[in-house]
């Protein structure tokens, strides 16, 4: 038994074992993003383009929305890198002996995160105070006037 300020030896299985199911996690958690961003940046981007050919939006609700679609778009960003940094550590474990998960992977997975929930909160502001051509630009596009 190990005292307990050492840590337990794995052998390189079982840490081959756990980077995949780590890979798995990110990537699962990434999607799961994803899934909530696509459907808000494509609302953020027809109502701003509604309100756009009706005119008459104030130049404060345009920007919230804009930086509200830009944050989505930096979120989508977040997620590829994310994947691209975790294909990475995967390939780095199978070629070199010696194994250890990025943290550029663990940065990115936040960075979505954080940008998804910027974009959303800056919608909600934008929501709140002009709730009512929000609104009503959001049926408007769905009926599509």
């Amino acid at each position: 038994m190990n005292p307990p300020n050492v840590p337990a030896q794995m052998d390189a299985e079982s840490l081959r074992e756990a980077l995949f199911k780590w890979a798995d996690i990110a990537i699962s958690q990434s999607n799961d993003l994803w899934t909530l961003c696509l459907p808000f940046f494509g609302v953020c981007i027809l109502i701003i383009m509604h309100l756009h050919s009706k005119g008459g939006a104030s130049w404060l609700l345009m920007l919230l929305l804009y930086l509200s679609a830009i944050s989505s778009a930096f979120s989508f960003f977040a997620g590829y890198k994310l994947k691209g940094s975790v294909v990475k550590a995967l390939k780095e474990s199978v070629s070199k002996s010696s194994i250890s998960i990025p943290d550029t992977a663990g940065m990115d997975g936040l960075i979505q995160f954080l940008t998804f929930s910027s974009g959303l909160i800056l919608f909600l502001i934008a929501l709140g105070f002009y709730s009512e051509i929000v609104a009503k630009a959001l049926i408007d596009t769905i009926k599509g006037k």
